[in-house]
């Protein structure tokens, strides 16, 4: 966004201004195309390795997650949620080189994650061997986990680069990536699996191939558009200084999503302990649910990156218009996600299980199953708006909270105490959200933007934005 764009002020009743939903809707649709896109790889080698007729290695996917997308993934785009949001700040503040210097030194923490990362996934089968899971399971696991350090190195290096496009407003070079994978991820998974019949050891080959293809094809695209002129500058190791600082101003932001992740897999081993019958509706519920997510953080990124340049240019009132705007966006897009699969409900459901009883239990559970649809959407919302408005430690810290204090009782509670079965888990999850959500709306109009933003400006100030832009440039004519 230009200068000129940024000091742009409206009133807070006027939601006419087109510019905001111009600005908002197409990032919101590319962000979820790119998210939809990303869930592809892991579908495609599932269905290959189905066709092995392997039941072990297909389940193996299944445990493997607890492990390296709650101790993996989630930290490695945590970090990156908290490098989009001071990105995105530093560019309004018109803070360009700056950006580029978080850039690097993002990358940097995420080589040192994986150091822990790579010890807890690699004793992952002796964790589960202690927790009484399945030898022959366990020891799957444990080669699938030990595949998958390179894996989340390579994809958090990935979410890093991404983020820094999405402080910038270029969604559109990760959907070409993401759109190119799904071929790449198609043929590597069919090559390794079923043509040299590597089975698991093949899926574990073809994600690393993968996701090296992810962050050379991503670097091809941002030198042949040449679209970061100003914010990706020579690399040189004086850049990480001051990595600790921003690492500890990121952390709260970060903690946002690695705890939402953490949480979600409490809820599932809650879910564990259910009827087999439910287990497979969960999944049917979940993969529903995740379709309608992947919009609503959609929204999500194009609100903190848009609201986060107005707060970083100190235009408050745009801030709000932004936030506002998200919301309105948010709303039509609910109200005609939730009108669809009302509507379609029965074909749904028969596209995704032929099991008569299935079909049953789906229509049964489907109020609970829509309600948390909207609430799973506005949590995405609201923790894009309050890390970007400064208030990230409040919402990090609330997000254990509601989740820990109110979730997980209340799932149990209604799970195995009245009886409520898979729907007990599911409004523990809503309860959660609910609270969460209406602390973060509650701490946004009670705050004053005008002195977040100044604290904002002050906090990239501290960080050494101040005399960053005269460095980088005698660096980039070294």
């Amino acid at each position: 966004m230009s200068k000129l764009e940024l000091e742009k002020t409206l009133e807070l009743s006027d939601l006419t201004h087109a510019f905001i939903y111009k600005d908002l809707i197409r990032p919101s649709i590319a962000n979820a195309f790119c998210y939809t896109l990303q869930q592809m790889p892991v579908a495609f080698t599932i269905y290959f390795l189905e066709q092995t007729q392997n039941q072990l290695h297909v389940a193996t996917f299944g445990v493997g997650t607890i492990f390296y997308q709650a101790f993996g993934f989630s930290a490695m785009n945590g970090l990156a949620s908290g490098l989009q949001a001071l990105a995105s700040q530093a560019i309004g503040a018109q803070k360009f080189q700056f950006c580029g210097k978080l850039y690097y030194q993002s990358i940097f923490i995420a080589c040192i994650l994986i150091i822990p990362i790579s010890i807890i996934l690699y004793s992952s089968e002796d964790i589960m061997l202690f927790m009484k899971i399945d030898s022959e399971l366990a020891e799957a696991t444990g080669l699938l986990n030990k595949g998958m350090i390179s894996v989340i190195l390579l994809e958090g290096i990935f979410a890093q680069t991404k983020a820094f496009l999405n402080a910038q407003n270029l969604y559109h070079l990760s959907v070409y990536t993401h759109f190119a994978s799904c071929f790449l991820s198609l043929i590597f998974n069919y090559f390794f699996i079923s043509i040299l019949e590597m089975q698991l050891m093949g899926g574990i080959i073809a994600r690393n191939l993968l996701e090296l293809s992810n962050n050379l094809i991503i670097i091809y695209l941002i030198k042949k558009f040449d679209c970061c002129k100003q914010t990706l500058i020579k690399f040189d190791w004086s850049l990480l200084d001051g990595t600790f600082k921003f690492f500890k101003t990121a952390l709260p932001i970060g903690c946002i999503f690695w705890y939402e992740s953490i949480c979600f897999e409490l809820f599932q081993i809650q879910v564990n302990y259910l009827a087999s019958l439910l287990l497979s509706l969960n999944v049917l519920m979940y993969t529903v649910a995740l379709i309608a997510y992947q919009f609503s953080y959609g929204i999500s990124i194009a609100a903190t990156t848009f609201a986060g340049n107005a707060m970083g240019a100190k235009s408050v009132k745009l801030a709000k218009q932004y936030t506002i705007g998200s919301f309105v966006l948010f709303g039509g897009f609910q109200i005609l996600c939730l009108a669809l699969i009302i509507c379609y409900q029965q074909e749904i459901v028969q596209f995704l299980t032929s099991e008569v009883e299935m079909e049953v239990l789906f229509i049964k559970f489907l109020p609970v199953l829509l309600i948390q649809i909207v609430t799973d959407g506005v949590q995405a919302l609201v923790s894009g708006i309050v890390k970007v408005i400064g208030k990230e430690h409040f919402a990090s810290k609330s997000m254990m909270f509601c989740y820990i204090v109110f979730g997980q009782p209340t799932a149990y509670l209604l799970t195995y105490v009245w009886d409520f079965e898979l729907a007990g888990v599911w409004w523990g999850m809503i309860v959660a959200a609910s609270t969460y959500s209406l602390l973060q709306i509650y701490i946004m109009l009670k705050s004053d933007w005008h002195h977040l933003s100044n604290e904002i400006n002050d906090k990239i100030h501290s960080m050494g934005a101040h005399h960053a832009d005269t460095e980088l440039q005698l660096l980039e004519k070294a």
